[in-house]
């Protein structure tokens, strides 16, 4: 389940009966009402890219997570019960480079028992697409897209060797 960033609030009970979910991406700012997750507890994985606002027990249902991803810099305070006990000291909280420490320090993030500073390639930016050009000359040249604007391609001095193969997403467009 992706909730997008346009999403500003998920109310009470948004998800009663979604009791197989077992990821959840919150790409936020967004605001989560208790208990907006009440019967998710077969979430596994949860990521949290931003957040406005978690109430009293927002994630508190959720069980069997194993790993909460969380994408921001600069940890806000949590209520002390917004997770699960279980999540508290079976799950792994996932933290960009270098913020370890204010996480440690945040109300309710510092009660995860496990915390690694590992989440910013999850939150990185992926390419849309790839294009790889080939020639007998320079070899694979790999570029990604990562806007679905038009792109221009300047070649430079590449334009004067002969293309010999040029791949999108491994899709031949020659």
């Amino acid at each position: 389940l992706e909730i997008g960033e346009h999403v500003k609030r998920i109310p009470s009970g948004a998800f009663t009966g979604c009791s197989k979910i077992e990821e959840i991406k919150i790409l936020g700012p967004v605001d989560v009402f208790s208990p907006a997750f009440s019967s998710c507890k077969a979430v596994k994985k949860l990521y949290i890219k931003q957040m406005k606002m978690i109430r009293d027990k927002g994630f508190s249902a959720m069980t069997a997570l194993g790993d909460v991803y969380a994408g921001y810099q600069e940890p806000q305070d949590i209520p002390e019960g917004a997770f699960a006990a279980a999540a508290y000291t079976g799950a792994t909280l996932h933290v960009p480079a270098g913020t370890k420490e204010k996480y440690q320090a945040a109300t309710g993030w510092s009660n995860f028992t496990t915390m690694v500073e590992d989440a910013d390639a999850v939150f990185a930016a992926k390419p849309l697409a790839t294009l790889t050009i080939s020639n007998n000359i320079v070899g694979d040249i790999v570029l990604p897209i990562t806007t679905g604007e038009p792109q221009v391609l300047q070649l430079g001095a590449l334009a004067s060797f002969p293309l010999v193969e040029a791949t999108l997403d491994g899709i031949d467009v020659m």
